[in-house]
């Protein structure tokens, strides 16, 4: 499975334009994104709160996570 993670902080960044940035990877490297992690929250925050534990206890050997910062 590929997941693409996404995640902002301040009000500078942009959800869009991260996502665009690895959909358009992903059309160049003819990969598909099956589900995406997408959230507005601060890097201090713990790795539950940021969804990084969901997303760890998702992954089997051979699966992708895509992020572009």
């Amino acid at each position: 499975m590929n997941f693409g993670y996404i995640r902002v902080s301040t009000d500078r960044q942009s959800l869009d334009s991260q996502k665009n940035v690895i959909s358009r990877y992903c059309i160049d490297n003819k990969i598909s994104v099956d589900e995406w992690f997408e959230l507005e929250i601060s890097s201090n925050k713990s790795t539950q709160q940021r969804r990084l534990d969901e997303l760890t206890g998702k992954l089997n050997p051979g699966d992708l996570i895509i992020v572009s910062e």
